[in-house]
């Protein structure tokens, strides 16, 4: 075998036919990174000759990625492709050791000179057994159209959208187009099929490649188990989404842990391209991590490269969790400026003492045959907390003694504060940071639950800023938003802990108050409103307000919204015509 090239680029297709046109004139071995961070890892391990690096890819851009090349393997040569050259992008190269760079629209015969000139002067670079003249001029005399198609990306037809494969399951038709419109927002070529049967689903997971799998969640009795067992039997690792219609938090949150990657409300689709992006991040993060823990299987050279990874922290530790050795990834994680500062910490040592969280260390099955990824907070060295995912394996001793344990952490505390702050983003009034309506709405179906198990009553409040209007049009809009937030701020001072203020639109809020009669949900009202109204700042404000109860005044979300209306608009009217007698 002749030159050991390795191509990294986000785009299988870039891969596909960078490496189709290599092999067709040389005897080389390619390998394939998927983003830059893998393409560090695996330059460190195989040490290639030439290493094709794409300049823009994810967790590891390409620039960033060839300086850690060049620190690791200096005798490697590296070339960049971009979607267009630059004078900065050119210097920095030149800066980092880099000896060329090439865009995606440029034909076939460019790249095969660059190779050459790459790596063709040191012997590494064989023609192919049938012949074939690989060089870059007898490339260019033979006008290759489908080699030049191979590369080329750009040009006439412009910049492709990279390709989205999506399987529908049991989904209906109407509900199939909607979904296939909202994922146009994602800017992908939508290639997407569709599965009725459960036999049907296994076949096109079997048999073809799908990113994402988008099932319709119907009922209580739709087996949601059915789909997962689909994808086990498929060997398929794709992100499954349900797409619902009113589903209560409980089946939701079991959907999740059941191992659902999200779940999607029709009433609110227009979440649906966040949710597949957010799903194919974490198959791609899962991804990386596997391939990290793979990796903890070969020999203990190998396991000496492993520690040298960059992107995940990397111990080994004995039988009472007290380190062995780590990487300096996990030192620069955890804050220490260097492994003699951390080596003597046991922060392993409750892990590993406990049956059930070594169990979910080491990926066994749990009771219901599902592993469950352990995650857990680590304390870094300036007291903060880092939360971090671990995974790992037994290490024995050559007679088959267990000697340790090798254990893979990687830093989470960033993808789990994003997730907490979508939450709160999803459920909150971006002005006044109370619940908004779809919030509010949860709410009052958890309640209405509780009171039909309880028989208790609860109550509804709305309350309607008197006059904004006219403050806005006297102070300005500004001072009209400062109203608002004096009204919100009222609320969530006069409200319990149990109770939920939120923000029912426009001028609009309301209050749920579990376990509430109609005598304490007017005392209530009153006291809210006289918050507002001596709160000490100007202009005054004051408030109009009604109130339900339920089950007195509606049984449904809609009946009772509309009871606490009527009550308010009722004192809005008697509030007018009393200001009328005044005049």
């Amino acid at each position: 075998m002749g030159a050991r090239i390795l191509i990294a680029d986000d785009h299988e297709m870039v891969r596909r036919g960078i490496r189709s046109l290599l092999e067709t004139h040389y005897d080389i071995e390619v390998t394939e990174a998927c983003d830059g961070r893998e393409a560090v890892e695996k330059t460190v391990i195989q040490k290639p000759d030439l290493v094709i690096l794409d300049v823009s890819m994810p967790l590891l851009d390409g620039l960033s990625a060839a300086r850690e090349i060049r620190k690791a393997a200096p005798e490697t040569a590296i070339l960049f492709l971009s979607f267009q050259k630059s004078e900065t992008l050119r210097d920095e190269a030149k800066r980092i050791g880099v000896i060329g760079c090439l865009t995606k629209g440029e034909d076939g015969g460019a790249l095969l000179k660059a190779v050459e000139g790459a790596i063709g002067s040191h012997g590494a670079l064989r023609l192919n057994a049938d012949g074939s003249d690989g060089s870059a001029a007898a490339h260019a005399q033979t006008g290759d159209a489908t080699e030049r198609e191979a590369f080329s990306f750009s040009g006439k037809k412009g910049l492709r959208s990279p390709l989205l494969r999506v399987l529908f399951f049991q989904a209906r038709e109407e509900h199939t187009e909607r979904c296939r419109r909202e994922l146009q927002n994602l800017q992908f070529q939508i290639e997407s099929d569709v599965a009725r049967t459960d036999e049907q689903c296994f076949q096109s997971l079997r048999l073809k490649h799908y990113d994402i799998v988008l099932a319709e969640y119907i009922s209580a009795d739709w087996p949601d188990s059915q789909t997962a067992d689909l994808l086990r039997r498929g060997n398929r690792h794709v992100p499954l989404i349900f797409v619902t219609e009113k589903l209560e938090r409980e089946t939701m949150a079991e959907l999740l842990n059941k191992g659902a990657a999200d779940c999607v409300d029709m009433d609110s689709l227009g979440d649906l391209p966040i949710a597949v992006l957010r799903a194919l991040k974490e198959n791609a993060l899962r991804g990386e991590r596997n391939r990290a823990e793979n990796k903890l299987q070969h020999s203990e050279a190998h396991y000496r490269a492993l520690m040298e990874n960059l992107a995940f922290g990397i111990c080994r530790c004995d039988m009472d969790g007290v380190f062995a050795d780590v990487n300096q990834a996990l030192v620069t994680m955890l804050g220490y400026a260097s492994k003699e500062e951390l080596l003597p910490l046991r922060l392993a040592f409750d892990i590993l003492r406990d049956p059930g969280l070594r169990a979910r260390l080491l990926g066994e099955k749990g009771s219901d045959g599902r592993i469950d990824p352990l995650e857990t907070e680590w304390q870094k060295k300036d007291g903060t907390n880092l939360k971090v995912r671990l995974s790992g394996r037994e290490v024995n001793t050559q007679h088959g003694k267990r000697d340790g344990y090798e254990l893979i952490v990687e830093d989470v505390t960033k993808q789990r504060d994003l997730e907490d702050d979508l939450r709160r983003q999803a459920v909150r009034d971006p002005l006044t940071g109370l619940a908004n309506y779809r919030y509010l709405v949860s709410v009052l179906e958890t309640e209405i639950n509780r009171s039909q198990r309880t028989g208790r009553e609860f109550a509804l409040l709305l309350f309607d800023l008197d006059g904004l209007k006219q403050i806005n049009d006297q102070y300005g809009h500004l001072t009209g938003s400062e109203a608002l937030c004096r009204l919100a701020e009222a609320l969530t001072r006069g409200c319990r802990n149990i109770d939920t203020a939120a923000r029912f639109g426009g001028d609009e809020f309301a209050v749920v108050l579990p376990e509430t009669e109609i005598e304490s949900a007017k005392s209530v009202a009153q006291r809210l409103c006289d918050n507002l109204k001596n709160d000490g700042k100007t202009p005054p404000l004051s408030v109009s307000v009604g109130a339900a109860i339920y089950p007195t005044d509606g049984q449904e979300i809609e009946t009772l919204l509309l009871a606490a209306d009527i009550a308010l608009y009722g004192m809005k009217a008697r509030i007018h015509r009393t200001s009328r007698m005044i005049q």
